[in-house]
């Protein structure tokens, strides 16, 4: 059988771990177990490798005869030694043989220890490190390749077990064990440097932090801090470097934060901030904040000159924190800045922080009812301002609505003090269409009797705002409940006008039902009758007229009567002036009211030629024989002026003064005159019929020849001269 046959054979008798058949089988056959082994393979490691009992490698060892133990094989691309690999497999019966023959611990494969080895090939646990560590192992070889090499793999338990089998051993302790029985005095300098010696056992370089870093490693920070031995202004360099107080807070490692903070080197600024307070609570860790807290706040005691060592906290620096502490939603960690033994004679919610910011505003942009409703307790000045002027109660209704209510279960809330950009609380609550607060701050001031005569930016009362708006559960609720649905904006204007602009009738009405004064006047004096006429709205008319409180003689700036109003517009139909008519005047509107300009209501339905509604007022009292004064002209003449035949009948038929034929204008002319100067031939002839004088001559001389010469001679020869030969056929 060749060589290759019988490793073949062996290495099955080998797997199955029959010692009793591999004896006989060697034996049987006369086989020296040296001859099958070579370059790339050897037995012993094979065995050991296959975890076969210990017997059978004890008598593979005996078999082979090895000269040393310290040889190498090449298993394909790997390197092997008999010592690694019964270490690595945890056979450490059969390690402790191969020591005793000289195996040497320290050999390396590749210039690879087997620490580093082990790891490498990920090999390493706990019990083979340990086993390695206790047998002789060189620590200070390589040992900076080891540990970048646990590092990266984050091994972080066998780099720990490393540090800690080497430094603080035994013999360390012993001997402080020593010094503390003899009552020998060690200063801190010797203390710090017996320390230091021991740590730098394993020295500790930068590198090893940047690889920790790099890796994101954070475990191995710790401990390659934990046991770094270099001088205290470099470790503290290397703490800012790597932000290893952060990572520290963000491991949750309460023990390594105060191990951390025990440089003395650190200032406020390096120790605490928002984002690493952020990271203690995201792990609910009340014990790292306090202890963040308290070691930064250290870093600004005072001392008093007077008193020996009375502590004192910057407050300014102390309510920066409280801040924080708000804006982490933390209650407890509030309640133990606020209350906590150490910080009584600092604590004050009412004064700004570094960055003049007031613990109670910053409560409310973080809307934490709990803890705003806490500090509210102890002692916050309701009435405090941001630093822009904004009043706690308009900041609460811009940004917290629900920390409204808390605020006004405080007596002495000014619900009156406006904000930055001029707005009062209840003008910023209708804004927001919030009507629980609109509720509020209307019942805070009418039990403690605010005027809330108030107006916004643009001169709106809280009832217009409200309308415009369209918030209508706001707008009946301060109908109801705020007296001011009488009161103008800064327009002069009531709710009314607003209402009736829009020509909501619904509204209107609603107004009316609740008591709105239905006789208000604009700036311009109009009523809101005069303004519904404008409006043309037959249903706010009707409405208006059936309130029992109307005034409808109410003269605006122009001094017109609504019925006047209504006479002159153009916009309306002959029959929705009649009905909007008759109901005035049955209502008591002034048929004969004489306006501004010394008109009357006969005057303007003359002016626009309605004869119905002439023949309408006529019949319910309008003076026929009305003269107008500006020219001392009668009605009835300025009819003939207008040339509108049929009013003139109606007015004479309705008994116009039958000396109107003669009377005179200011200029001396008589109705005639005007017939002739408008080439009113029908109306000339109806006066002359009716007695006209046809020898008047008026104040400048003038015949009625002489104006008819004047008037139509040149410019209109036929009706010249039909008015001559009328004149001439009367005489």
């Amino acid at each position: 059988m060749n060589v290759e046959a019988t490793k073949n054979r062996i290495i099955d008798i080998i797997e199955k771990n029959d010692f009793k058949e591999l004896e006989f089988y060697i034996s049987d056959n006369n086989i020296s177990l040296k001859e099958i082994n070579n370059s790339s393979f050897d037995i012993f490691i094979y065995s050991i490798e296959h975890k076969v009992s210990n017997e059978i490698i004890k008598y593979i060892i005996n078999q082979c005869q090895y000269k040393t133990f310290n040889y190498s094989i090449t298993d394909g691309n790997i390197h092997k030694i008999p010592l690694f690999s019964s270490i690595a497999n945890n056979n450490f019966e059969i390690s402790d043989l191969l020591l005793e023959k000289e195996a040497n611990i320290n050999c390396t494969i590749n210039n690879y220890n087997i620490i580093y080895y082990l790891c490498k090939f990920n090999l390493l646990n706990q019990k083979n490190l340990l086993y390695t560590l206790n047998h002789g192992f060189n620590i200070k070889f390589r040992i900076s390749s080891l540990i970048y090499e646990l590092i990266e793999n984050k091994k972080n338990l066998f780099l720990e077990l490393m540090f800690k089998h080497y430094i603080f051993d035994q013999s360390f302790i012993i001997n402080f064990l020593k010094i503390y029985k003899n009552r020998e005095a060690l200063s801190d300098k010797e203390l710090k440097e017996a320390i230091s010696k021991e740590k730098n056992k394993i020295p500790v370089n930068e590198s090893m932090y940047k690889k920790a870093n790099d890796k994101e490693n954070y475990e191995a920070i710790k401990i390659i801090f934990d046991h770094d031995g270099s001088d205290q202004d470099i470790v503290f360099c290397r703490i800012n470097k790597y932000e290893i107080l952060d990572k520290a807070v963000k491991m949750n490692n309460y023990k390594f934060v105060k191990n951390i903070l025990s440089y003395k080197a650190f200032n406020f600024k390096n120790i605490l901030s928002e984002p690493i307070l952020q990271e203690a609570n995201r792990n609910s860790n009340i014990d790292i904040m306090k202890l963040l807290i308290t070691s930064a706040l250290k870093t600004l005691l005072k001392k008093d000159k007077k008193k020996e060592t009375i502590p004192t906290y910057d407050i300014h620096y102390f309510n920066l924190i409280l801040k924080m502490a708000i804006k982490l939603k933390n209650l407890k960690l509030v309640e133990y800045l606020v209350e906590d033994k150490e910080f009584k004679s600092t604590i004050n919610v009412n004064v700004k922080d570094i960055n003049g910011e007031l613990p109670i505003v910053v409560s409310i942009y973080s809307g934490n009812v709990e803890i705003f409703e806490y500090l509210m307790e102890h002692g916050v000045d309701c009435n405090s301002k941001d630093s822009n002027g904004n009043p706690l109660l308009s900041l609460a209704l811009s940004n917290n609505p629900l920390l409204v209510k808390y605020l006004l279960k405080k007596p002495n809330i000014n619900i009156n003090e406006k904000d930055a950009n001029g707005n009062y609380p209840l003008i910023n609550a209708i804004n927001q269409n919030d009507i629980d607060n609109v509720i509020l701050l209307v019942k805070y001031g009418k039990d403690n009797n605010i005027d809330m005569d108030i107006n916004d930016g643009n001169g709106n009362t809280p009832l217009t705002l409200s309308y415009k708006l369209e918030h209508f559960e706001i707008f009946k609720f301060l109908v109801k409940y705020l007296d001011i649905i009488n009161r103008k904006d800064a327009n002069g204007n009531n709710i009314l006008y607003y209402t009736i602009n829009e020509e909501d009738v619904n509204t209107t009405k609603y107004l009316i039902n609740n008591g709105v004064d239905v006789n208000f006047q604009d700036i311009f004096g109009n009523s809101a009758l005069h303004i519904s006429i404008y409006k043309k709205n037959r249903e706010i008319i009707n409405t208006l007229l059936q309130n029992k409180n109307i005034i409808l003689n109410t003269v605006n700036k122009r001094g017109e009567s609504p019925l006047i109003t209504i006479i002159k517009i153009n916009d309306y139909t002959v029959k929705d002036n009649e009905d909007i008519i008759k109901e005035l005047i049955k209502r008591g509107s002034g048929v004969n009211f004489i306006d501004k300009a010394g008109n009357s209501p006969l005057f303007y339905a003359v002016q626009k030629r309605t004869l119905p509604i002439v023949k309408l007022l006529i019949k319910k009292g309008a003076n026929v024989n009305y003269i107008i004064k500006k020219n001392n002209m009668s009605i009835l003449m300025y009819a003939i002026e207008l040339g509108d035949v049929e009013i003139v009948k109606h007015l004479i038929k309705s008994g116009a003064d039958i000396n109107f034929k003669n009377d005179k204008d200011e200029n001396g002319d008589t109705a005639l005159t005007y017939a002739i100067r408008n080439r009113t031939i029908d109306i000339l002839k109806f006066l002359i019929s009716n007695g006209a004088d046809t020898n008047n001559i008026n104040n400048n001389g003038q015949s009625i020849e002489d104006i008819n010469y004047y008037c139509n001679y040149t410019t209109n020869w036929n009706v010249y001269n039909k008015i001559s030969n009328i004149i001439k056929g009367y005489r």
